[in-house]
């Protein structure tokens, strides 16, 4: 194997025609905050059951797919429940028919590249949705760590090689479910989901100021988007959120 120079390896950059470089179109200051996407990167989205992963990146989905061919991996929710979450307005993407669902963890990344390519070769696709990471991770085996640390190695090397963005869903520790505010050490599995992602994003549904009748605070229809890890320049901070329920969509404030 050659060794080159760093100005060898510099000047065959050059040579190469420029990346084109991706933008949220309906959420500025996310966008902002990323300073766009490239392909070849992974931004991972954590949460707590029902906090709204899945329904942001539906809405991130009816962004993106106006300008960028997109697909869909739902690993989570049978068909029809899944497509009503976009409510009237469904934005054109592709997605498989099926998903194995009796498939070892190697098998099934290796049928997600293939349906990747394919959409690639067929549609274009630039953009990938994958609901959730623990689809690829459910296996019996006596370290999930380290099963992990190869399924998230395995991603990063494959949005490079095929050359999309992959938006990854992952679930917390269940552990840690009573804390208000998640942190990159309360993603499940091994720290390389944090370490193998260009962007890492937690959203936290926010609750009522005013109590109700019983001394409660009512859940809202808002959100804080947090952005605990940024390659590109390291901005971090967040993004508030509110779920348009006549349009089934998050829309930034």
């Amino acid at each position: 194997m050659k060794i080159i120079t760093s100005h060898e390896l510099n000047e065959e950059i050059k040579k190469l025609p420029p990346r084109e470089k991706m933008h949220f179109q309906n959420f500025p200051k996310l966008d902002d905050i990323f300073g766009g996407f490239y392909g070849g990167e992974i931004y991972t989205l954590g949460a707590f059951p029902g906090a709204g992963k899945t329904t942001f990146l539906i809405s991130l989905t009816k962004d993106l797919a106006q300008t960028y061919p997109c697909m869909w991996f739902s690993c989570e929710m049978e068909p029809q429940s899944f497509m009503e979450m976009f409510g009237d307005d469904v934005p054109l993407f592709h997605l498989p028919k099926s998903i194995p669902t009796r498939a070892k963890s190697g098998e099934r990344m290796m049928w997600l590249e293939s349906m990747i390519m394919k959409a690639k070769k067929e549609y274009g696709t630039r953009i990938v949705m994958l609901d959730h990471l623990q689809y690829l991770t459910n296996v019996a085996v006596s370290s999930q760590v380290q099963v992990v640390d190869y399924v998230m190695r395995y991603l990063k090397e494959m949005a490079i090689r095929q050359n999309i963005t992959l938006f990854l869903i992952t679930h917390l520790k269940k552990e840690t479910q009573d804390i208000t505010r998640p942190s990159l050490d309360n993603l499940r599995g091994s720290q390389m989901i944090a370490g193998e992602s260009f962007g890492v994003m937690f959203i936290v549904r926010l609750k009522e100021k005013e109590q109700d009748e019983d001394g409660e605070h009512k859940w809202s229809n808002r959100s804080k988007i947090y952005i605990d890890k940024n390659r590109r320049g390291g901005k971090l901070g967040y993004v508030k959120v509110e779920y348009d329920y006549n349009n089934k969509t998050f829309i930034e404030l």
